[in-house]
């Protein structure tokens, strides 16, 4: 049966999930015979698989509108007791379920996403991580090829949270393993120099970056069934939006602009809406930075439809934040700039999400700042360097800094002002930052803070 025949068969209109029977077909379980497995434990478990994903009686009460995927996580915990207690190699049916197609978008049915990365884009991680560990323990001495597990391990690292050497030392390790045409090498490489260019890394990951492009490009051009062509088709446009955000860093925002339209037009074309959002949000922050204000709100609202549709808090929360950026650039309205940025820390926080709740400290530094509260400013900008330090996020440090250096000259502590100051540009010089536009845009920060009044209109 295949995917759109899954979904159009299901009970509910609403559904994002395949109907269960297709999924035990998939297992090869099939229900009537499990009377016949003689023991009570080892039929209680598949019994139990059966119930999950039929969503019987005895589970239904336990599935969550919040949760839609849950069932599969209690099916992957009654997987790895069959191996661990019963000795059964479920490896392939645990692969099965992991790559079960979800559907963010009912209305679309051909726009299906695996389970492991409806966990990630949700920010379910902590059960992502779980599921792996189980798997890796189980399964460690046995003849299967872990490498798979061993990336969405370290994925799982990336986010919420972003702990960085954790993830850094697992994609590390599966490139130590793997012969460097292999699959798995070229996505652990490709994954690894997202993370690097998304800490700061820049030298590191953009080597990286240019290899693994070049390395899946002639995979693209490879015989590939249409699920790997577009996971690698989707692993080249995340590559491409992470150059954006390298040029960006360098100040080329007119390079950074044409790669974003394009992007953009090829997200719409392939109508994967949760990889559109991203690349929206991407150009409205670019925007932004042209202060081009009106069109940052327009790329960021669209955003904000699409996430909703998708009701993706995590992307609403980074939504929010980067709108209170805008009506903070445009000096109006404030209050408007105030509640967003509360809504982006709350739905951050409700995820642990380290790197986001940091930027809305920063944030939040900022609009007391603007309010003339400045020992509440400095608290804030405090939490977020303590932060940054602790996760590794490098060009967030080099903010903090700048942000202190700020606090301190409105405070009149002008020695331990430009103490602050340089390091802020010693940080960014180490990062390979420190370009002319970097340069600028910290003293043009500085000037606007300490002295002066944006005008909207440049």
């Amino acid at each position: 049966m295949n995917n759109l025949a899954e979904i159009n068969n299901s009970s509910e209109a609403d559904n994002i999930t395949p109907k269960g029977e297709s999924i035990l077909t998939k297992l090869g379980i099939v229900p009537s015979a499990i009377k016949s497995i003689k023991q009570r434990s080892k039929r209680s478990q598949y019994v139990a698989i059966i119930n999950w994903l039929n969503e019987t009686d005895a589970v239904k009460t336990q599935i969550t509108a919040l949760k839609p995927v849950e069932k599969y996580l209690n099916v992957l915990y009654h997987l790895h007791q069959l191996c661990v207690s019963k000795g059964e190699n479920t490896y392939p049916q645990i692969k099965t379920i992991l790559n079960t197609p979800i559907y963010p978008e009912p209305s679309r049915p051909n726009s299906s996403i695996p389970l492991y990365e409806y966990l990630i884009l949700h920010g379910q991680t902590k059960e992502l991580l779980e599921v792996c560990d189980n798997i890796l323990c189980a399964f460690q001495n046995t003849e299967n090829d872990l490498n798979e597990i061993l990336i969405l391990k370290a994925r799982a690292f990336t986010v919420p949270n972003q702990k960085a050497e954790e993830a850094i030392e697992l994609f590390e390790e599966i490139r130590s393993k793997c012969p460097e045409n292999s699959q798995y090498y070229i996505e652990a490489t490709a994954r690894l120099a997202i993370h690097e260019i998304n800490f700061g890394i820049y030298d590191k990951g953009m080597a990286k970056l240019n290899h693994s492009l070049s390395q899946i490009e002639a995979l693209l051009k490879s015989p590939l069934d249409s699920d790997l062509r577009a996971k690698w088709d989707g692993l080249k446009t995340d590559l491409l939006e992470r150059l954006g955000i390298y040029k960006m860093s360098l100040g080329q925002l007119q390079e950074a602009k044409v790669l974003y339209t394009e992007l953009i037009a090829e997200r719409k074309r392939t109508g994967m809406t949760h990889k559109l959002i991203s690349a929206l949000v991407l150009q409205g922050v670019l925007m932004k930075y042209l202060r081009h204000y009106d069109q940052a709100i327009a790329y960021l609202t669209e955003a904000k439809e699409k996430a909703l549709a998708i009701d993706h808090e995590l992307y609403l929360a980074w939504i929010d934040h980067h709108l209170a950026w805008v009506y903070l650039n445009q000096n109006e309205p404030f209050s408007l700039a105030e509640k967003l940025a509360n809504s982006a820390l709350e739905g951050y926080q409700k995820f642990d999400a380290q790197r986001g709740i940091s930027d809305c400290e920063e944030q939040q530094g900022a609009i007391h700042f603007r309010k003339g509260d400045i020992d509440q400013a400095e608290k804030y900008f405090q939490q977020a360097l303590n932060r940054r330090k602790s996760i590794g996020n490098l060009p967030g440090v080099g903010s903090s800094l700048r942000d202190l250096a700020h606090v301190s000259w409105r405070k009149k502590q002008y020695f331990k002002s430009t103490k602050w100051f340089v390091q802020a540009v010693h940080q960014h010089y180490k990062l390979g930052r420190l370009n002319e536009f970097r340069f600028y845009r910290i003293l043009h920060q500085f000037y606007i803070r300490l002295f002066g009044k944006r005008n909207r209109n440049k």
